[in-house]
């Protein structure tokens, strides 16, 4: 009789852990939505989606208070959905945030766990560091990069390479970072900013 309660309590140990994997690979399909700016009915929501998009989504849902939860077919479709930065349709304004599980859009101060998209350029910035390695490891160090143009689209642009971050509190962005200066002579401590 032992055994066989050891071996139940194993089985449901195994598939709660199971479960939960599963929740946690679902979860970085979706996206939480927020909507501002006016009342959205579902149906002009999809519409939205459905034109703006980049990729096709299984199920938007209904929170409460303007939010919604979209659920893509794959982690790529929620990636890809978090670089839009804003999204304007019919006299309302869409933001896109990372997934939070147990996400209470009710609760005090919930705006301030979503994260925001930001498009960020380097002025100025010298030749040895226009490349992915060194813009990711530049960028890191304002916050998380979600994507870097492809050279051949941003090599074009005066104001230097566009990085798309995203990032929790935009009050907080730092203005400015130092990097190594490639001057001839100048030391490791030597910076610019």
């Amino acid at each position: 009789m032992d055994n066989e309660m050891e071996l139940e309590a194993e089985f449901l140990s195994e598939m709660v852990i199971e479960m939960q994997k599963g929740a946690t690979r679902k979860a970085r399909r979706k996206v939480i939505e927020q909507t501002m700016g006016g009342r959205s009915t579902i149906q002009v929501f999809n519409d939205c989606l459905k034109f703006h998009l980049l990729t096709s989504f299984i199920l938007a849902t209904l929170l409460t208070c303007g939010f919604f939860k979209i659920l893509f077919l794959d982690e790529e479709g929620a990636i890809t959905t978090q670089k839009i930065s804003t999204v304007k349709w019919c006299s309302m304004n869409f933001f896109f945030s990372k997934y939070i599980s147990n996400f209470d859009a009710n609760a005090q101060g919930v705006e301030a766990l979503l994260t925001h998209t930001i498009k960020v350029q380097f002025l100025d910035l010298q030749e040895q560091f226009i490349n992915e390695k060194a813009l990711t490891i530049i960028a890191n160090k304002i916050n998380d990069v979600l994507e870097i143009e492809p050279t051949n689209l941003y090599v074009n642009k005066p104001a230097g390479p566009m990085i798309t971050m995203e990032t929790c509190d935009i009050i907080k962005l730092t203005g400015h970072i130092c990097i190594p200066s490639m001057a001839k002579g100048a030391t490791p401590k030597d910076t610019i900013l």
